[in-house]
């Protein structure tokens, strides 16, 4: 997400003036508490993409437990952070998984047990990671990842004991 770009005597202010901007609150109280110790936390993306929108009035904070726009399931997914969500949306039969940053490359879906250098608690991301993978191979769920590349969006299948990614088309 980002706030937008500095304007008003340089000063960061949101770019959609009339959203709601939802943040996990377990996510956010961690990394607010890291940005008042250090004002370069996450290479200034808090300070440019979080604060403006939070000083705006504009943030509602979630606890993870309750369904958002009547159509989407929050899944606690901690590890890459801390209270960190994924979201999973059902219709018609069919269902998706908006994986959050559970994985940052597709060779993680082969290698699930390979975390990247982001991972502020490697056990749980592993954990988090396995479940993910686990639950869309199960429900056929088509995955939405944040990070991967064009094709962008698939399926994970099962292959042997680990897993496979077949792309939507």
């Amino acid at each position: 997400m980002s706030a937008g770009t500095p304007s008003n005597g340089g000063k960061w202010v949101p770019t959609f003036p009339k959203a709601r901007y939802l943040f996990p609150k377990d996510e956010y109280d961690y990394w607010k508490a890291d940005f008042d110790k250090d004002k370069g936390t996450n290479q200034g993306s808090f300070e440019d993409s979080v604060v403006p929108v939070v000083e705006a009035g504009m943030a509602d904070f979630m606890d993870g437990k309750n369904e958002v726009a009547g159509c989407l399931a929050p899944e606690p997914v901690p590890g890459h952070a801390p209270g960190m969500l994924s979201f999973r949306i059902r219709s018609r039969g069919e269902e998706g998984i908006f994986t959050a940053d559970v994985m940052h490359n597709v060779i993680q879906i082969a290698r699930p047990d390979w975390n990247d250098r982001y991972c502020l608690w490697p056990d749980k991301a592993l954990e988090s990671r396995a479940a993910v993978l686990r639950r869309a191979a199960e429900r056929n769920a088509l995955i939405m990842p944040m990070h991967l590349g064009a094709p962008y969006c698939g399926y994970v299948r099962r292959q042997g004991e680990g897993f496979a990614f077949e792309p939507a088309t």
